[in-house]
């Protein structure tokens, strides 16, 4: 029995198979973790997005926007964002993160406004910060709160308090 009929593998190639895998999961895990988070964003801008067309459609009702998503008398003003919002795993709205600017027309005695901002929370994994979307009566859609670099006006009043810096995941 010579040297040439041993079976197996020799100690250089396993080596160079773990480096391998270790390369491929040192890029694949970050990309898989964005992708993650990005899908849980998507609740976000569905509770948002929810917020923004019961809003308008208080407002069609109304001639104002409303500032709470139940009333002092436990009628739902915003039934689907109220249900959502229960519902919801990652995201939610504070009830103090819905605001707007009182008038004579729409007074905030009765949690009433002329315009609205929204803001919904949620924490993407643990050990990470929290992430942050707003909206508002002025534009279309949710925004990301964090990472407002070249917003318009209207994108950064949506999200009163945000970072001006990109969120790392």
């Amino acid at each position: 029995m010579g040297m040439d009929d041993s079976k197996g593998f020799t100690l250089v190639e396993l080596m160079v198979t773990v480096a391998v895998i270790g390369v491929l999961a040192a890029i694949a895990i970050p990309i898989y973790m964005n992708y993650v988070y990005r899908g849980k964003q998507v609740e976000a801008k569905n509770l948002l997005m929810t917020i923004k067309v019961e809003e308008e459609q208080f407002r069609a009702e109304n001639n104002c926007y409303t500032t709470v998503i139940t009333d002092g008398g436990g009628v739902d003003r915003l039934p689907e964002t109220k249900t959502l919002n229960s519902n919801d795993k990652y995201f939610s709205v504070n009830p103090a993160n819905l605001t707007g600017t009182a008038s004579a027309n729409c007074p905030a005695a009765s949690s009433l406004a002329d315009d609205f901002q929204a803001v919904v929370t949620g924490t993407l994994a643990s050990g990470h910060a929290v992430d942050r979307w707003g909206v508002s009566d002025r534009i279309p859609a949710p925004v990301h709160c964090d990472g407002r670099a070249g917003y318009t006006a209207d994108q950064v009043a949506a999200c009163p308090g945000g970072n001006t810096t990109e969120m790392e995941y």
